[in-house]
């Protein structure tokens, strides 16, 4: 739909998850990009992930994870690294 900005989980490391229901992202195959950059780049991002899923026949499904990999150690937003996996299947041919 175009809609990038929706959240349905926020991610808290397990220490800090304690004594909270967790939810694990289920096992199977991901596609994986790495966006850098503020959150505003992570629109275009997703749109490549699109495109990139239709050109090769991948059927996506469920939620898409965010995560950022150097929100520790980045002092610029410009810096900031995001990785972004969404669950995929080859698409179905019969």
């Amino acid at each position: 739909r175009g809609v990038f900005a929706e959240y349905d989980y926020f991610f808290l490391a397990p220490d800090e998850a304690r004594g909270r229901p967790l939810f694990e992202r289920p096992a199977g195959r991901y596609l994986r990009c790495v966006c850098k950059g503020d959150w505003d780049t992570l629109p275009a991002a997703y749109r490549r992930i699109l495109a990139y899923a239709r050109a090769h026949d991948l059927t996506l499904r469920g939620y898409a994870y965010e995560r950022g990999l150097n929100e520790t150690l980045s002092t610029r937003m410009e810096d900031y690294v995001t990785e972004i996996l969404i669950e995929c299947r080859a698409a179905d041919k019969t």
